[in-house]
């Protein structure tokens, strides 16, 4: 790795080459107690995927419904504001207030209970709608 940039950096930019940082200490940029042992921190960290996956999952789960029931409670409405469905603001593209916190609360109890969509069958008859055509 060392080798390759040392063939390319003639041909970086000198403003650009001072700003490459190999091999750095960490600490200088993240708290010790929060770096791993690996990067000469104090945290002793090891991941374990049967324990974590779940919790992310679960919380994933919990602020989906929790965005889908303000985007409901708002109106429903095309391009709502991010700052709105995550719940830093109080007012959606409609304009009005919303106190969604008990809507909320009760789309998180209901994400399991919700019945899957179910795809239409070919067998079913497909509705068109017909355009006039303006003369």
């Amino acid at each position: 790795m060392h080798g390759f940039f040392k063939l390319i950096t003639p041909f970086i930019d000198p403003h650009t080459r001072e700003k490459l940082k190999f091999n750095e200490d960490m600490r200088q940029y993240v708290p010790a107690e929060q770096l791993w042992t690996t990067f000469k921190g104090d945290l002793d960290f090891e991941y374990d995927h049967s324990v974590y996956w779940p919790a992310l999952i679960k919380l994933c789960s919990e602020r989906h419904a929790a965005r889908k029931a303000r985007w409901g409670a708002g109106g429903k409405h095309i391009g709502e504001s991010e700052d709105y469905l995550s719940g830093h603001t109080p007012y959606g593209v409609a304009g009005s207030a919303l106190d969604a916190s008990e809507t909320v609360l009760e789309t998180i109890t209901e994400v399991r209970t919700e019945e899957p969509r179910r795809e239409v069958a070919a067998s079913e008859p497909v509705v068109e709608a017909k355009v006039e055509e303006s003369k």
